[in-house]
């Protein structure tokens, strides 16, 4: 929607643009306060808070000269833009927006984690929040064997997306592995939670069963790495208090943090749960969601 606006005496093109906040499982709870950031240089930018236009949906009109934009969550009350400190909830990363597509639905905890359509398109079986309960899992601890390391606050950097963790190790080979790991659990957005450790020493095993500081005996697992980069994936295991470690993909194993489904287990696909009424199938090697006469992509839009 474009329409004129007056600014100190000149005529700006303005442009509405629109941001699902995913639903209560994702940003759209405890009472936030939106806004986004957007830009075309350092020079040119502006601030706008967002107002809700029904549900999950807010909106705000930029410059229409201003392609850039990141969306940001601030705490309740909040009145301008807040980059860093406890005011900062969430922010997304640099977005483009598309030439013909006006809104972003949030669709996980990344800052990469959303997809744009257009406002007031049909949405779809998806994409759907995750579980209010849903986790961050960090890998912990002497990972790059060079010294004891920060074993007590995670970083980005060791932040499992989906399950998998791609991490360069810059230090020197150890004995069979390349450094002792745990990995933390904590609630969605927190850097503080559960530890899970090995039961025993994993030098030579590229999996191994993890439990919770409630029941483990204190053991860092020291896996059999190869080459300076691995993949990592984490598994549920058979209760809450075990998870899975792995260099390798497992078989019949489900990778942690749901990615759109709703219980541990839960088959999900690029966060689009597939309700019972509808059927996935893969046609010229692309997703599609099924539901009645109508085809969806994986985002949930209206093919």
């Amino acid at each position: 929607m474009l329409f004129a606006a007056v600014v100190c005496g000149l005529a700006v093109n303005a442009k509405t643009i629109y941001l699902n906040g995913g639903g209560s499982g994702l940003w759209n709870q405890a009472n936030p306060v939106f806004f986004v950031h957007a830009w075309a240089s350092p020079e040119a930018n502006e601030d706008v808070q967002m107002s809700q236009v029904s549900g999950d949906i807010y909106s705000a009109d930029i410059n229409d000269a201003y392609n850039n934009i990141i969306f940001l969550r601030e705490a309740t009350g909040s009145i301008s833009v807040i980059w860093e400190g406890d005011g900062l909830w969430n922010k997304t990363g640099d977005l483009e927006i598309p030439s013909d597509k006006d809104m972003y639905t949030i669709t996980g905890w990344g800052q990469s984690d959303g997809s744009w359509s257009v406002y007031g398109d049909e949405p779809g079986p998806g994409p759907q929040p995750q579980p209010s309960d849903a986790y961050d899992y960090y890998l912990m601890g002497n990972i790059d064997g060079t010294g004891a390391g920060d074993i007590t606050t995670p970083t980005d950097n060791e932040l499992f997306e989906c399950g998998k963790l791609t991490y360069s190790f810059p230090g020197n080979e150890l004995d069979g592995g390349r450094g002792y790991f745990f990995v933390m659990r904590c609630d969605a957005g927190s850097k503080v939670g559960t530890g899970y450790m090995g039961t025993a020493d994993m030098r030579d095993v590229t999996n191994a069963t993890l439990l919770s500081q409630a029941t483990h005996q204190g053991l860092f697992g020291k896996m059999a790495i190869v080459g300076p980069e691995v993949t990592f994936y984490l598994y549920y295991g058979n209760s809450d208090d075990e998870l899975i470690l792995s260099t390798e993909e497992l078989e019949g194993k489900t990778l942690v943090g749901n990615c759109g489904g709703t219980d541990p287990g839960t088959e999900a696909v690029e966060n689009t749960v597939v309700k019972t009424d509808a059927r996935k199938a893969i046609i010229d090697g692309r997703l599609v969601i099924i539901r009645g006469e109508q085809m969806f992509d994986a985002t949930g839009r209206a093919l």
